[in-house]
């Protein structure tokens, strides 16, 4: 959370000759469900009169001789930033943009597959929809912790990743982790390409007595 420390720290800078309004925190990432306090430093011979967050006004609090602030409780996520402008007794007001979002989650049911034993698929439940794009957007990765560091991005699908066999590796140790502004998420899983491979689409006809077969292989998680 920010506190109202944040206030009192930027009100040195009040004394720092300013022809437009300042206010704090400005294009930050902040937590879904956090409380907040906002602050704003009036320009040079003005008195702030009013600060509004998401076009709601709150009351102000006195943080020094010219500094206010308000206390925004449980922020709310929006798919866009939060608007956050502070307005003056000179008829002037300047506006910024917050963005609120939530910590990324735990991949879970994280599985491999190939089809062609070239390349290799891991898929994942990504957990709740995200509500933030672009460069705030959650990122995934996929590492592959036994092979000196390789890393590949997963930027195309939220909830797969694609990667090449890699030359004379058999049993694949990987990671997806997942970032964004507020934290970090991991998933390990293991597998071994011959040992643990199982025909896929393979389902098995117990009338039978025999396996359907396809082109794709499975690979299952040891314990």
């Amino acid at each position: 959370m920010l506190s109202s420390s944040l206030c009192f720290m930027v009100s040195g800078e009040q004394k720092v000759p300013s022809s437009r309004a300042r206010l704090f925190p400005a294009q930050e990432v902040l937590q879904e469900g956090s409380s907040i306090f906002f602050c704003c430093i009036p320009p040079d011979g003005a008195r702030v009169t009013a600060i509004h967050f998401s076009n709601t006004p709150y009351p102000l609090i006195n943080i020094g001789r010219r500094v206010r602030a308000i206390r925004v409780l449980q922020l709310n996520i929006t798919m866009m930033g939060v608007n956050l402008v502070c307005q003056d007794d000179s008829g002037n007001e300047r506006a910024v943009l917050n963005y609120v979002t939530f910590p990324p989650e735990k991949p879970k049911n994280l599985s491999c597959a190939t089809r062609n034993l070239k390349n290799i698929v891991c898929s994942w439940t990504p957990g709740r929809e995200p509500n933030l794009s672009s460069v705030r957007r959650r990122r995934y990765t996929l590492h592959i912790l036994n092979s000196h560091g390789v890393m590949f991005p997963c930027d195309k699908r939220p909830s797969s990743c694609e990667f090449p066999v890699l030359p004379d590796l058999i049993f694949y140790n990987i990671s997806v982790v997942v970032k964004n502004s507020l934290g970090e998420e991991r998933e390990s899983y293991a597998f071994n390409i011959t040992h643990r491979g199982v025909s896929a689409a393979e389902q098995l006809d117990r009338d039978e007595d025999c396996w359907k077969k396809s082109d794709i292989l499975r690979f299952y998680m040891f314990l």
